[in-house]
């Protein structure tokens, strides 16, 4: 009785060091894997700071079908199980917060007025964009 549980627990740590081993060569691996065109969209994405730009959407004034397609897409291409660019959790989880803002019709409407999903707020880009609107039409 005491062979079996005691190659148990060794069998089960030498399981245990091959999933710790397992995992730091695939976090190794995760810069060299991946496609060109993937490496460019996690790229262009984490570049990103306009939830338009980060879907790839050009019309802010596109319907929400348009919007929930174009995160359907883009999900599919950055999910982490099928996307092992470093970087491409990010641009994940960036393509899911430019939806989840975008597809609200409350959300939305304070993003293009404020560049922020919260009334009162700034983003950064906007408040440069407002002031140099202003140093224009001085």
């Amino acid at each position: 009785a005491s062979n079996g549980s005691g190659s148990k627990p060794s069998g089960a740590s030498a399981g245990t060091r091959s999933r710790t081993s397992g995992r730091a060569s695939s976090s190794r691996e995760e810069v060299d894997e991946g496609t060109p065109e993937q490496r460019a969209l996690v790229k262009r994405i984490n570049g990103c700071e306009d939830y338009y730009a980060i879907l790839g959407i050009s019309d802010k004034s596109c319907s929400e079908d348009t919007i929930k397609r174009s995160y359907k897409k883009l999900a599919l291409k950055l999910h982490p199980d099928k996307c092992k660019v470093r970087g491409a959790e990010d641009a994940f989880k960036a393509v899911s917060r430019a939806f989840s803002c975008l597809s609200d019709p409350q959300k939305r409407s304070s993003y293009d007025r404020f560049g922020s999903e919260q009334p009162g707020t700034f983003s950064a880009s906007h408040l440069s964009s407002r002031l140099f609107r202003r140093k224009e039409l001085c």
